[in-house]
């Protein structure tokens, strides 16, 4: 967190129900940019996300910093 953003603190948390997960990772560091917003390591998160029926975010606050959520089932869909 530190090498990318700048940030020396962050916000985690961690919401679940019976059927649904939500992680948010908040920092107050420079930001995420278009330029950045497409590295290796943001590409794989989304990879991973994607495998678990997930969906991942990535905000840009108006004070600043970057706000990540992940957002996934809990339960797996039936398969035929």
């Amino acid at each position: 967190m530190v090498r990318h953003s700048k940030s020396s603190t962050a916000s985690v948390r961690l919401i679940v129900t019976p059927d649904h997960l939500r992680l948010e990772v908040q920092d107050c560091g420079v930001g995420i940019t278009e330029a950045t917003g497409g590295g290796l390591g943001l590409i794989a998160m989304r990879e991973r996300a994607d495998i678990l029926q997930g969906k991942l975010e990535l905000i840009r606050p108006p004070e600043g910093g970057t706000l990540v959520i992940l957002e996934m089932p809990l339960t797996q869909p039936a398969t035929v």
